[in-house]
């Protein structure tokens, strides 16, 4: 009985590194397999209804708007349709253009100044049709 407690103790303690090595030998190709691999854990595929209209952006605050909301609870942004969104991505890059080339020196700062204030009105229409 003097030599079983001593042997029960050394295999429970065997048994503990066996499994702490093995473990940690799954958490590291876990970790190898992840990194070159290209796999994330937790990354998963966008559903239907996380790409669908479902939740989107504010255009003014970024704040999210469900399907349900026809105005931003934030700021009273309108949401827009996907018609509006594409024209709006569109006057966004357009007065990156202006913005480039008034840097430039190809257009004028008064010429400038009128096309981003009608490009402005624009977008503000776009977004409060009713006013602020």
């Amino acid at each position: 009985m003097e030599v079983l407690i001593p042997l029960l103790i050394i295999l429970f303690l065997l048994l503990l590194i066996v499994t702490l090595v093995g473990h940690g030998i799954w958490v590291v190709l876990s970790w190898f397999f992840r990194e070159f691999g290209g796999s994330k854990i937790g990354a998963r595929p966008p559903s239907a209804s996380q790409t669908s209209s479902a939740q989107r952006p504010c255009h003014n605050c970024n704040e999210a708007l469900e399907i349900q909301m026809k105005f931003c609870g934030v700021c009273g942004a309108q949401r827009l349709s996907l018609a509006q969104e594409e024209h709006l991505r569109e006057l966004e890059g357009t007065l990156r253009q202006l913005e480039r080339l008034h840097q430039s020196g190809a257009l004028d700062a008064l010429n400038f100044r009128v096309l981003k204030t009608k490009i402005e009105n624009e977008r503000e229409q776009m977004l409060f049709p009713d006013g602020r």
